[in-house]
């Protein structure tokens, strides 16, 4: 099968179990274009190629191209996200610095030792 981008940004969305929106909301990414782009009817910016290529964590080459070298999608990784709140905490790690993500990793896992105590 000869997929296109358009498929491939279908394919990925609904594998997560997301709509547009969370989608749209999640990469910064306008819906309108989002539908456009997942129906073909528009071309994607580099832009909007790497924003939702980062979110949905696969390669650019593996949107653009459909290159599956080194890719393990959500199906393949059991990946699904879990609603609106999980989508909110992967975008405010993105925008950590390593200082802030080191932090915040000691912060939950004293929490959850705590909870298990």
């Amino acid at each position: 099968m000869n997929e296109k981008m358009s498929d491939r940004l279908k394919t990925l969305r609904k594998a997560t179990k997301l709509t547009q929106a969370d989608v749209s909301a999640a990469t910064g990414v306008d819906r309108a274009h989002l539908s456009k782009l997942e129906t073909g009817a528009k071309g994607a910016s580099i832009d909007s190629i790497a924003a939702l290529a980062d979110f949905y964590d696969v390669s650019i080459d593996y949107l653009y191209r459909g290159s599956t070298q080194n890719f393990s999608g959500p199906k393949q990784a059991g990946y699904s996200a879990n609603g609106p709140e999980e989508i909110a905490m992967i975008e405010m790690w993105r925008e950590m610095d390593d200082s802030q993500r080191r932090l915040l990793m000691i912060m939950l896992r004293n929490s959850i030792q705590n909870l298990a105590i």
